[in-house]
């Protein structure tokens, strides 16, 4: 394979363009992050020193072995498996580095999931690659109207005053508030992931078929964070900063990603930055605040291709029942893109507050509609057949943000699920909703 001459030009082009000290940052410059911009290094991409072997030919590391397997010619042999998550023709873009309310774009224009898995049908003998097409962003994506979000949905938020108004730096430390138990549970999710291979967002067989590399080098990064102690604390944190580094680098050199992998790098730099954002460590916390823009551009861009489930949500409990999903394995997907774009804002709106409680700009984010659906029976299957069975038998709400009032009046608690507990303990305070729980907990 040619590898063409790396240019000389040290600064970014953008830097270079209009000819500003550029602070050569990575994956992006201070200025263009400031700007909204994208931000690329010298004129021609080509392979770094740090995908380079001894002989000048790319070598795949854990932290970059995507890249490289987003890059293999059409003709390579093909997987011995075929995954419909991994085969889906989806352009990165992954460093255009778009401001945050310029990333709410992507919320007004999200696309329906299903024509993307369609592709399943296709011979399961073909090469993986052929479907990877660059620069196809145009031909994949189908434009729809934005789903603002109604008067029931935008009047559910009057009743949220405590958690995101008068913050205050004790209810951090003070069980009995809101705010600390809503901290407390999103720092748990590095736990969760560590321990039991899921959280509230990561379905713990969503990467059972096909696992992209930054997931496995997260997962160790989590476990050692969790395990640290006084004496390998500084070497826990040099490895965190190196699976960190090594996922921007990879995500940098991608010329293209599957909705399965735009998935994978959400969820491991949103766990990544509950560490950094939420530990307590300056240094970590400095670093994970740049790192603040890129999360919300790839929030955006899964917002591109999330079925938000507006079909099911103008339809009836006993309607939604006659119409299960295809596969249990696409709905587990579905239903982790919606999860994650949904927690993942929520934690970065929250630490906004936190440092600002005036903070406002990210908020637009609420004046439009994301469901999700709550039913502990379907979060918990563990099979497609019980799947079935459970989408047949069982009750489940399609909920648009916190307008839980229906779900209130209908359901118990024995639906809820550990991403539900935290969003109603939000919108009803943690004594209420641990009463509204244990009412309803009955044998399944």
């Amino acid at each position: 394979m040619e590898i063409r001459a790396r240019s000389r030009q040290k600064n970014c082009n953008h830097c270079v363009l209009i000819k500003r000290r550029c602070d050569r940052r990575s994956p992006v410059c201070s200025r263009c992050a400031e700007k909204g911009v994208a931000c690329t290094y010298a004129k021609t991409r080509v392979a770094g020193r740090h995908d380079l072997g001894g002989n000048g030919v790319p070598t795949p590391s854990l932290g970059s072995a995507m890249a490289v397997n987003s890059t293999r010619s059409p003709t390579s042999n093909p997987s011995s498996e075929f995954n419909y998550l991994e085969t889906l023709p989806i352009p990165s873009q992954a460093f255009a580095t778009d401001t945050v309310i310029d990333s709410f774009r992507a919320y007004e224009n999200e696309i329906m999931i299903d024509p993307f898995l369609n592709l399943m049908e296709v011979n399961a003998t073909l090469s993986q690659d052929q479907w990877i097409i660059p620069g196809a962003e145009t031909a994949s994506a189908i434009d729809r109207p934005g789903s603002p979000a109604d008067k029931e949905t935008m009047d559910s938020y009057e009743g949220m005053v405590e958690l995101c108004h008068e913050l205050l730096p004790w209810q951090l430390h003070d069980p009995t508030t809101a705010l600390y138990y809503v901290v407390t549970r999103i720092q748990a999710f590095t736990k969760d992931a560590a321990t039991l291979n899921a959280a509230p967002f990561m379905h713990r067989y969503l990467y059972r078929h096909h696992t992209p590399s930054c997931i496995p080098t997260c997962f160790a990064n989590n476990m050692l964070y969790l395990m640290r102690t006084p004496d390998n604390t500084p070497m826990v944190l040099q490895t965190l900063d190196i699976g960190i580094k090594e996922l921007l680098e990879a995500e940098r050199c991608r010329t293209s990603a599957t909705p399965v992998e735009k998935l994978a790098r959400t969820q491991a730099l949103f766990l990544y930055q509950i560490i950094r954002l939420f530990d307590g460590n300056i240094m970590l916390r400095s670093q994970g605040e740049k790192d603040i823009p890129l999360l919300h551009t790839w929030i955006g861009e899964l917002c591109r291709v999330r079925d938000n489930l507006g079909g099911l949500a103008r339809m009836d409990n006993t309607a939604v029942r006659r119409k299960p999903p295809p596969e249990w394995e696409r709905w587990i997907f579905a239903e982790c893109v919606r999860r994650t774009i949904y927690l993942a804002h929520s934690a970065l709106m929250l630490y906004a507050m936190l440092r600002d409680p005036a903070e406002s700009a990210e908020q637009q984010f609420w004046t439009y509609a994301h469901r999700w659906t709550l039913s502990r029976h379907l979060w918990e299957a563990k099979s497609a057949a019980e799947f079935a069975r459970k989408w047949r038998e069982k009750p489940h709400f399609v909920i648009t943000n916190y307008a839980l009032d229906h779900f209130l009046k209908f359901g118990r608690g024995d639906d809820v699920d550990d991403f539900a507990e935290l969003l109603l303990s939000i919108y009803l305070g943690r004594d209420a909703a641990t009463e509204f729980i244990s009412a309803g907990k009955v044998e399944d």
